[in-house]
């Protein structure tokens, strides 16, 4: 299964979000990378079986970003 999470940062918004996804990518380095890419700073990274915060409950399998959290800060 290809469920990873990732906790990133926007610092031009000054916004933190959890992100998940299922299915979209083969590899966690490709999601990191995408967001990256979009400007985020990535704070920690977890695979499906290993989630960080698990009382988010996980995602149907989906080819989009699934955003689960957002805090300003």
């Amino acid at each position: 299964m290809n469920y990873f999470r990732i906790t990133a940062h926007y610092p031009t918004e000054n916004t933190t979000i959890i992100i998940d996804s299922n299915g979209k990518f083969e590899h966690l380095w490709q999601f990191s990378s995408a967001l990256m890419a979009k400007g985020f700073n990535i704070i920690e990274v977890s695979k499906g079986e290993n989630l960080s915060n698990p009382e988010i409950r996980k995602a149907e399998i989906s080819d989009k970003y699934i955003l689960r959290k957002v805090s300003k800060n």
